[in-house]
């Protein structure tokens, strides 16, 4: 046996022990005396996870069942190396009770086989992976027309319920004849697959129908080896949603195409040349041309405007830039004007070559028409956001004015000698105008709201001061109700904040005095708390006003911030009120960027919780307002123009004033203060803005630009609108105070402003130089040829005529008289020409062209005044040099 070559081995069984030849030395490395000195070392080598090979073997011998054997296993060489060995052997000698004595044995190293194996293996599983994965189905096929291998996707395509190795072995035609209901051709299909397979042609890209309304794509490629034909590979694809795609897109261009055709967009063709090659049906509608007419014509012919743009639009299209749509005029065959918007592409040839553009042509002249529509709408829009303003701004005026004089003058009578009675009805009139006022400011806060016109301030502040103030405010109200007065101030707030303290003192004192009014008894607290919400740059402040008052149901309570809205008319009845004074609340904590939140029961009480979040600030960012300590002394003999139109408000005003010893002059309008103005000097002037003829605003343009007089000005004003301090500064006045106003503040105004003209008084520039004449006589004596007595002959005339004919143009601009104030104006002009006034010259002229207007505005009589100035001062010049 040992000849033979193979490691042979005997086991005894009897002594448990196996018997080597020379050969197995090669095959582990170890020589024989290895194997006695260690009796154990061959199943040592054995690899423990294939022991139980040996074990289970070894037992079915001696079990008898067992008489020849064929096993692989693994060793483990002596250099750490693994060795495959097949082992076979059987059983050569039996007992008496027929069980092995002796069994003989060979161990083939196998190794290289198993490597083999192994490689094959991986390369099939490879193959096979590779197939299974594909997104495509696959069947390959062996000569005889066998399956061997196809995939999952396969079995899906033709709904096979089987797994891909259950098709190993089936035909092929066989397959496709079963399979042929599927196909919407059934016969061809088979057909088709036969003509394939017996071809052996390759064969890409073949469409097959199924029943379904699926479309598979098909490939064939026949297999050869060595040029043998060795079988074939079936690829199918699903191409459902490709074919599906194409279709849809043809509809598409057929769509588009129609729709191109037929709609109301022209669409032409133009070359580089801009003649045009094309136009579809629409555009020869939109143009009034037939299309022979519009072949070969430029197309700048039907769109002048084309010409600015054709050079710009050729740039963009050489850049590779799409042209943006844009709006030109269109004049049709007949001359008619359209608007269109154009839409403009390059196009290029079959090579790629750029020969011209296509454009698109929307008729827009409709939209364009609703457009200056909307365009007028807006201005009247405008217009009558306008008109709310100044009706703002005049009910402002009507409404305060009234209540100007009716606390002026209560607080005059608080000063005079009166009797319990008189002063108990008095505090009675002073309660309700305050009351009325507050009414007032409650609707003016409202419409500035929604008009837009109330600004949040955004200046350092103490919130701990501004709650003790809104506090101190109610506690004398809330005393008399015998109402216990609480407050929760957090130590943990910041005592600078970034904010709006006065609005915030409104909502405080709104929410404050609700509470006291709908509170008979018990308490009313406010707790100011550092919310859980905050940063290093915020501090989020949760404020709640709590009151032991009637509380409100829960249904009202959606509707406590509407405006003009109270629970029930007895509520109304009993405690009064407008019912905007937490609608104007919840707009201005929204305008803050916080929150409210209301919470109440009927006869239990009511919770209002205010969140809003400031800035941290320090104390540097809180304003300091300078304490006005005014010398009213300074007052005294001084001279005060009073300008206002109503008589009750100059009745409050002189009263006010009457204790510090001025003197007061009084005009109803701007214009009579102008011409108070000009023959007297005054220390100040008090000008109410809103009066018919001339109001403040033209008055004081006119005292500043055309007198040139500085004379300090204040403005007295019923107008609490936001941006009325602005346009009293920009009109050249100097302060703002408004009405109602309380008379220590007018005062120290007037003493602050006195005060400030005395310490700095700037000559006061007429803006006509003393020691040169206005006029000049040069046009005069060169047409006179030097002729003195003629030219003080015209300086007579001047002296005796022009200021008649100013004050003519005067009266007819009163009257209205718009053509005798024209003619006026253009009788004078030639006078004043040959005397070389040219500033009077320019004025007359312009009179002349507003009269032919019929201006009847501030500018025209702005002109008149000007120029009856200059005349004046031309006048008297004249008057010297005659003398």
């Amino acid at each position: 046996l040992e000849t033979i070559g193979d490691n042979v081995w005997e086991y005894d069984t009897n002594e448990g022990k196996i018997y080597f030849s020379q050969c197995e030395n090669l095959l582990l490395g170890y020589e024989s005396d290895d194997y006695k000195a260690d009796s154990k070392l061959w199943w040592k080598c054995i690899l423990k996870e294939d022991r139980i090979k040996i074990k289970n073997r070894n037992e079915l011998y001696r079990s008898g069942v067992l008489e020849t054997h064929s096993i692989e296993y693994r060793l483990q060489h002596r250099d750490g190396s693994i060795k495959w060995v097949m082992d076979r052997g059987g059983v050569i000698e039996k007992s008496n009770d027929n069980k092995p004595l002796r069994i003989i044995g060979t161990l083939t190293d196998i190794t290289h086989l198993k490597q083999v194996e192994d490689d094959l293996m991986t390369s099939g599983n490879r193959l096979s992976h590779l197939i299974s994965n594909l997104q495509e189905g696959i069947l390959v096929s062996d000569a005889s027309g066998k399956i061997v291998l196809s995939n999952s996707v396969f079995c899906q395509l033709f709904h096979i319920d089987a797994q891909p190795e259950a098709l190993i072995g089936y035909d092929t035609l066989k397959g496709a004849q079963q399979g042929k209901h599927l196909f919407k051709d059934a016969d061809s299909f088979v057909k088709n697959i036969n003509d394939l397979i017996q071809n052996q042609q390759i064969c890409m890209g073949d469409e097959i129908q199924l029943m379904n309304g699926k479309v598979y794509q098909c490939d064939y490629i026949p297999l050869f080896v060595h040029k043998i034909y060795s079988g074939h590979l079936l690829k199918f694809k699903d191409i459902t949603e490709e074919r599906l795609a194409q279709s849809a897109l043809q509809l598409s261009e057929e769509k588009y195409r129609n729709i191109i055709a037929n709609m109301n967009l022209g669409l032409i063709e133009v070359d580089l040349n801009e003649n045009i090659q094309f136009a579809n049906q629409s555009f020869c509608d939109l143009s009034g041309y037939t299309l022979s007419e519009l072949i070969g014509l430029n197309s700048e012919n039907i769109l002048p405007q084309a010409s600015e743009l054709a050079l710009a639009k050729k740039i963009e299209f050489k850049n590779n830039v799409q042209s943006d749509a844009y709006e030109l005029k269109l004049t049709t065959k007949s001359g008619e004007q359209k608007w269109c918007l154009i839409s403009g592409a390059p196009k290029y040839n079959d090579k790629g070559e750029w020969v011209g553009s296509i454009g698109i042509h929307l008729d827009i002249t409709s939209q364009k028409r609703l457009e200056k529509d909307l365009i007028e709408a807006r201005e009247m829009a405008e217009h009558s956001a306008q008109a709310k303003e100044i009706f703002l701004a005049n009910m402002s005026h009507e409404v305060r004015t009234p209540m100007n004089a009716i606390l002026g003058m209560s607080k005059q009578l608080q000063k005079t000698s009166l009797t319990d009675k008189q002063n108990s009805l008095l505090n009675i009139i002073n309660s309700a105008s305050e009351n009325l006022l507050v009414v007032i400011n409650d609707i003016l806060d409202l419409s500035k709201i929604e008009a837009g016109k109330l600004t949040i301030e955004n200046i350092g502040f103490n919130l701990h001061e501004v709650v003790s103030r809104a506090m101190q405010v109610i506690s004398h109200r809330a005393e008399e109700k015998g109402l216990r007065l609480m407050v929760d101030f957090d130590t943990n707030i910041s005592t600078t904040l970034i904010g709006d303290p006065y609005r915030t003192n409104q909502i405080l004192l709104n929410l404050l005095s609700n509470a006291v009014k709908f509170t008979p008894r018990g308490y009313i607290k406010i707790e100011c708390h550092l919310s859980k919400t905050y940063s290093a740059k915020n501090q989020t402040i949760l404020i709640s006003v709590m009151d032991s008052g009637i509380g409100m149901d829960e249904e009202f309570q959606s509707q406590l911030f509407q405006k003009f809205v109270q629970e029930d008319k007895s509520v109304a009845r009993k405690y009064g009120g407008t019912g905007l004074g937490m609608s104007i609340c919840k707009q201005l904590i929204e305008l803050m960027g916080g929150k409210i939140n209301v919470k109440s029961k009927k006869n239990i009480g009511t919770t209002i919780e205010v969140e809003l979040m400031f800035e941290l600030g320090s104390h540097a960012d809180i304003p300091i307002t300078p304490a006005i300590v005014a010398n009213h002394e300074i007052l005294r003999n001084k001279n005060i123009l009073l300008v206002e139109d109503n008589e009750m408000n100059r009745l409050v005003a002189c009263e006010a004033l009457s204790h510090y010893g001025l003197h007061i002059t009084e005009a109803i309008n701007g214009l009579e203060a102008i011409e108070l103005i000009k023959n007297k000097k005054f220390d100040i002037i008090l000008m109410d803005v809103q009066m018919p003829v001339m109001n403040g605003f033209e008055a004081t343009e006119m005292i500043r630009k055309v007198f040139k007089n500085d004379t300090p000005i204040i403005a007295l004003t019923a107008n609490a609108l936001k941006g009325e301090s602005v346009k009293c500064i920009d009109a050249g006045m100097d302060d703002y105070i408004s009405k109602p106003f309380e008379e220590e503040d007018l005062v120290n105004m007037m003493a602050t402003w006195i005060s400030k003209k005395n310490n700095h008084t700037p000559a006061i520039d007429s803006g006509i130089s003393k020691n040169q004449p206005i006029y000049n006589l040069t046009h005069l004596e060169r047409i006179s040829r030097g002729n003195q007595e003629f030219i003080i002959k015209m300086k007579q005339l001047f002296v005796a005529q022009i200021p008649t004919s100013m004050n003519e143009i005067k009266a007819a601009f009163e009257d209205r008289n718009f053509p005798l104030l024209k003619k006026t104006a253009h009788k004078i002009k030639p006078i004043v020409q040959n005397l070389g006034i040219h500033d009077l010259v320019n004025d007359l002229s312009e009179i002349e062209e507003l009269a032919t207007e019929e201006s009847n505005n501030s500018e025209l009589l702005l002109i008149i005044e000007r120029a009856s100035f200059v005349l004046h001062e031309a006048v008297e010049q004249m008057k010297i040099d005659i003398n």
